[in-house]
């Protein structure tokens, strides 16, 4: 099962799939977190959509309610990462070449499962980077509110009205 899993690994330490899901994901992690911040207001039926309240991001697990439009992302990105992977293997005949060669079967299958599972579990963990965007949001709306953003006539610096 080691070499399954060594195997697997080889495939998905490409540059162009490691690096480029692992960042994307924290990228798009961060602005769904930033959106859902952005976008919380005291009224969460405005304009007929509902949308997450202030004081539902103030409660204790207000910051997983933050996270779970991330979440919903990340399962999407990981059933396609599995599928691309098993379907790249079938296009080019490897994965029927494979499943020949080796007497347990089972074997082979749950190492390359495990392979695909822990290339997830990063992608957890970059996820959650980005999502760490939720704990400097309130800050950043604070700092929007504050005075050196703002002239004393309340608008912006360089804006008419």
């Amino acid at each position: 099962m080691i070499r399954a899993f060594r195997s697997e690994w080889v495939k998905l330490r490409r540059r162009t799939l490691l690096v480029s899901t692992y960042a994307s994901l924290t990228a798009l992690s961060a602005l769904f977190t930033v959106l859902v911040f952005t976008r919380a207001s005291n009224n969460p039926n405005r304009g007929g959509e509902r949308f997450i309240s202030l004081a539902e991001l103030a409660r204790p697990d207000g910051l997983s309610r933050g996270l779970t439009r991330a979440a919903l992302l990340l399962g999407v990105v990981a059933f396609g990462i599995a599928a691309s992977q098993v379907a790249f293997e079938f296009s080019l005949g490897t994965l029927r070449q494979l499943l020949v060669r080796q007497p347990r079967r089972t074997v082979l299958l749950s190492g390359k499962a495990l392979g695909i599972i822990t290339f997830l579990a990063g992608a957890v963990l970059c996820s959650g980077v980005g999502g760490a965007a939720a704990v400097a949001m309130p800050q950043v709306q604070q700092a929007q509110k504050s005075a050196p953003f703002r002239t004393p006539q309340g608008d912006f610096p360089g804006t008419k009205k």
